[in-house]
């Protein structure tokens, strides 16, 4: 999105760029981090790799693992409940606007990364058109789905869980880069709810046998 904007060459990407075998970019740490020779080794056979992290992690540190996601988890439903009581009665407009805010401020460091490796001056994006800067979220599609899911799911009177935090997450990586995505049937309502099975062109249901059919 913003190479296009920019006019910034950076070359026609993989038609699978946003997959990866390398496990921990699925949670969106750097590979740069590891030893080369480590991320060598799980290139040559991923699968393997996986299952071994898998299998032969210790319990100490699956525990503190866990406790980390949740710890962050409860921080996040803070915020949550903060902004629905801020945001209770108000139109969906500036629910909307609201969010976008809170989601962009929640981003703002690996948007900065991306903005440096294109080689854009702080003064250039500064310079931008006001119509980037508001619609930043909505050029995002893992943001733009977060967006949408949680505005629905904040106008319900319910509860939000740790669980409902997990589903969302695979919701805004799978949605808008899939043709069929399989969930829990009150997440695949809301999604529908939020009309992101129109704006992404993909078929949602929670019925895992629908799957061959869909694709068909």
């Amino acid at each position: 999105m913003l190479a296009r904007y920019f006019k910034k060459d950076i070359g026609r990407p993989p038609s699978e760029w946003f997959l990866t075998t390398r496990f921990w970019e699925a949670a969106s740490l750097p590979s740069s981090d590891l030893p080369r020779w480590f991320v060598d080794e799980v290139d040559r056979n991923p699968a393997k790799a996986l299952f071994s992290y898998l299998v032969h992690l210790d319990d100490s540190t699956r525990s503190l693992s866990v406790q980390e996601f949740s710890k962050n988890c409860f921080r996040l439903l803070g915020d949550i409940e903060r902004r629905r009581a801020l945001t209770l009665g108000q139109s969906l407009s500036l629910r909307r606007r609201a969010l976008s805010v809170h989601l962009w401020m929640d981003s703002q460091d690996a948007f900065w990364v991306e903005v440096d490796a294109l080689g854009i001056s702080t003064s250039e994006f500064k310079g931008s058109s006001n119509e980037l800067k508001r619609d930043l979220v909505r050029r995002v599609p893992c943001l733009h789905v977060e967006r949408e899911l949680t505005l629905v799911i904040e106008a319900e009177p319910v509860t939000i869980t740790e669980n409902d935090l997990r589903d969302m997450h695979f919701f805004t990586s799978a949605i808008p880069h899939m043709s069929v995505v399989v969930g829990e049937r009150g997440f695949v309502s809301q999604a529908h709810q939020a009309g992101l099975d129109k704006d992404y062109e993909v078929a949602l249901t929670s019925d895992l046998l629908a799957v061959p059919e869909l694709l068909s």
